[in-house]
């Protein structure tokens, strides 16, 4: 296949997943989401992940609290085919494709997945980056923490908006780069521990069933 075309349609791919992120409507309610360090983006039944990799993602790593079932009450009433443990899968994929545009300098797929404000933000840092001939290489490590903070229905011109907090403890490998490819910042490469929380925001009636990043805080 063309490497054009391959590079598109795991973009359309990627798409895809954020777009229906939360949500249990026809074959996605199947649906489990696995996301590899090299961006492959793998979509089976439970069933089969089960079958193919025993060790791959399990269930109970999303398993929801009682608190956190009771956060999601109000958009669970609103939206009955809201998933929790679905959308945090796609939370979490979302974290993992942010976090490396933003490495990369990828624009184009942050306007997809950042509210305006947002997106002119991280715009602005990879400018400023830019600049001053510095890049960076960001790898997570691992997940230690992905779980619903904070979950309410907001009206905005009496337009109903679900927006959810979620909780990230990350380990991450950040090194910064000059022009000359000579390490600035963090030559032994040891891993830090990020604390984030990313709200995410979804109109209840948007035709689009994509929800977008709208704020962060780092702890």
């Amino acid at each position: 296949m063309d490497l054009v075309v391959l590079i598109a349609l795991t973009c359309f791919v990627f798409y895809r997943l954020w777009s229906i992120l939360g949500t249990k409507t026809g074959i996605e309610r199947k649906r489990t989401l696995i996301l590899d360090d090299a961006d492959n983006v793998i979509v089976m039944t439970k069933k089969q992940q089960i079958q193919e990799n025993p060790d791959a993602l399990h269930e109970e790593e999303f398993e929801l609290t009682e608190h956190q079932n009771r956060l999601v009450t109000e958009i669970v009433k609103n939206d009955p085919d809201f998933d929790p443990v679905y959308f945090l899968k796609g939370a979490e994929a979302a974290y993992s494709m942010i976090t490396k545009a933003f490495a990369n300098g990828n624009k184009k797929r942050l306007k997809v997945l950042l509210s305006d404000k947002m997106y002119q933000l991280f715009s602005y840092a990879i400018i400023a980056r830019e600049k001053d001939n510095l890049r960076i290489e960001t790898k997570i490590e691992s997940f230690e923490i992905v779980e619903i903070d904070a979950a309410k229905v907001i009206e905005n011109n009496g337009e109903k908006i679900a927006s959810i907090t979620v909780f990230f403890k990350t380990k991450q490998i950040v090194v910064t780069y000059n022009q000359n490819d000579e390490i600035v910042e963090n030559e032994a490469k040891t891993s830090v521990l990020r604390q984030d929380y990313w709200t995410f925001e979804r109109a209840f009636n948007a035709a689009s069933l994509q929800w977008t990043l709208v704020n962060t805080k780092t702890r």
